[in-house]
């Protein structure tokens, strides 16, 4: 009996033997995609998990580069505006207005409407070309730092320091000479007489930084930096101190370049100059808003439709003010927390960080 039942086993394992198979074969297929799909997916979630930690990791590092950023921009526009202010010195024209002996009184207006013009779009202009250039700097600094030796980290702050030293000596006389000349052709025929409101104000503003940004684009042509940050590096074949820097790594200057001469770095230019001018429109406005209020002055003119507006002539002295407000603390933060000047300049960080050593 035992030995019929042996039989009958062996026999349904012989006639069932490839279902035995088969069935062996999937469970074994299902356990093993089971244990890759498992493996696949630990895999995938530790390799997540390192992306999120590194992404994490730098912007933690932008973060703290911004904030030098911002602290080292602060320090060098106290010179930088000084320098402004210096070239386009519109105070002197004021104290000889004053000075009821001193004869050609409209001749003096007419210099004082060209110079404070002049003077805004100038500072201005500079206050951009320090602010994205320094960011780009030390975001490729940070950046690159830790693939970099310690003498071609030495030789980049040297260059960062010949740069500035460069805008105080040469580019903000540039800057001014050129906006002088292009303020004079646009806002040389505008009546001292005729009423001006914020709006015209930006307007005219944003005519001379257009004019200025062409200029600026012609005069740079077949030079080493091409369009608006011209003024804001020195030359390697014409500045000895510059060309002397052996250490600076080969591919830095092409690098800060290309960034610089880049369509989005020209966007960021140009919100920034967009983001000032606001500002000085808004604050106009207000002054003038808060003179209707406080002295109901008869050369304010209302009729009842916003905004305000006064005479040129009224309106220079309030304009000559501006400029310091604008590179004040409270306004350069107001620029670094742009969303395109924050997303421009982790891009920065970001594609240098990501070059191969």
């Amino acid at each position: 009996m035992p030995f019929l039942f042996h039989q009958k086993i062996c026999s349904f394992l012989k006639r069932h033997k490839n279902k035995f198979i088969f069935t062996g074969v999937f469970l074994g297929g299902v356990i093993g995609s089971l244990k890759y799909a498992e493996y696949k997916l630990n895999s995938f979630v530790a390799e997540d998990q390192k992306k999120i930690m590194e992404r994490k990791k730098q912007e933690k590092a932008f973060d703290q580069v911004q904030l030098h950023a911002c602290s080292l921009v602060e320090v060098m526009l106290d010179s930088v505006l000084k320098k402004v202010l210096m070239l386009n010195d519109t105070e002197v024209i004021l104290r000889r207005l004053k000075d009821k002996e001193y004869g050609k009184k409209l001749e003096l207006w007419n210099q004082l409407k060209v110079g404070v013009f002049s003077r805004l779009v100038a500072g201005i202009y500079c206050l951009n070309l320090v602010t994205i250039t320094v960011q780009v700097q030390l975001h490729q600094l940070a950046a690159r730092g830790d693939v970099q030796t310690y003498n071609e980290n030495m030789a980049v702050q040297v260059f960062l320091s010949l740069c500035h030293k460069h805008m105080l000596s040469e580019g903000i006389a540039q800057v001014s000479e050129l906006c002088h000349k292009i303020t004079s052709d646009i806002i040389g025929s505008m009546p001292l007489q005729h009423h001006v409101g914020g709006e015209n104000i930006e307007t005219a503003l944003r005519s001379v930084f257009s004019c200025l940004m062409r200029e600026m684009k012609i005069k740079s042509r077949n030079t080493e930096l091409e369009g608006a940050f011209h003024p804001a590096l020195p030359s390697y074949n014409t500045d000895d101190e510059f060309s002397q820097n052996e250490k600076l790594p080969q591919n830095w200057l092409e690098l800060t370049f290309d960034i610089l001469e880049s369509s989005d770095c020209s966007d960021v230019f140009f919100e920034c100059f967009r983001e000032s001018v606001t500002f000085i429109a808004e604050a106009f406005t207000a002054n003038v808003e808060n003179m209707a209020i406080s002295s109901k002055s008869s050369y304010i003119k209302d009729e009842d439709i916003l905004p305000l507006s006064i005479p040129l002539a009224k309106a220079l002295p309030l304009l000559n003010t501006k400029l310091k407000s604008v590179y004040s603390a409270d306004f350069l933060q107001r620029l670094m927390i742009n969303p395109i000047m924050g997303k421009f300049a982790f891009n920065v960080y970001k594609s240098c960080f990501d070059l191969p050593s």
